[in-house]
């Protein structure tokens, strides 16, 4: 005897290839000259308190008359620089898988200007940010 089956398919959305491709434009080369720094970790706080770290890149975009590899031979002093405001300035966690960079990044670009001129610099971007919580 048959009996009745019901066969259901399910598709789930790939959160992992979704993630993959966002990963992929946010590292694609931009239009003009740039400068990324090696992925460096940033602490994330919350009330004075460290919660974990993000990890991102510095990408320095630069004016088109600029000297990228001028800017390249000071890759050392841009790193110093940054990783300075990053533990000076770090990610605030705000809630849940919510963190405001918005300071940090502020205080990156500001230092990292005063080591270029101003006119090399159009830009400071942090990419990545993927946010790793310490065990409590």
């Amino acid at each position: 005897m048959r009996t009745n089956v019901h066969v259901s398919s399910l598709a789930l959305p790939n959160d992992l290839e979704s993630h993959a491709e966002t990963a992929a434009e946010a590292m694609a080369p931009p239009e003009g000259p740039y400068v990324d720094l090696p992925a460096m970790n940033v602490p994330v706080v919350r009330s004075g308190r460290l919660m974990g770290y993000s990890f991102v890149v510095v990408r320095v975009h630069l004016d088109s008359s600029a000297d990228e590899w001028r800017v390249r031979d000071r890759t050392h002093l841009l790193m110093d620089a940054a990783i300075r405001a990053m533990h000076q300035t770090p990610f605030v966690y705000v809630g849940h898988e919510v963190y405001d960079a918005a300071s940090a990044q502020a205080e990156i670009a500001q230092r990292i200007e005063s080591i270029l001129s101003d006119a090399e610099v159009s830009q400071v971007e942090l990419i990545g940010g993927d946010v790793r919580l310490l065990r409590s």
